[in-house]
């Protein structure tokens, strides 16, 4: 591990995120985060939460 790298934490479990990859790893979560927000949005308006899982690819 280096100074520059990134330690996450949650209940869940701890990463490090390498430098050089940060930037990364970081839109690809951002993008995981809107997908998620759009399955949770659907869910509310009336979807099925499988349905919304096939529409979004995620659940």
């Amino acid at each position: 591990m280096s100074a520059r790298d990134v330690l996450v934490g949650d209940a869940d479990g701890v990463v490090v995120v390498p430098e050089a990859i940060r930037e990364d790893v970081l839109a690809e979560a951002e993008a995981l985060v809107e997908t998620e927000d759009e399955v949770r949005a659907a869910v509310r308006d009336g979807v099925a939460p499988l349905d919304a899982c096939d529409e979004f690819g995620v659940f």
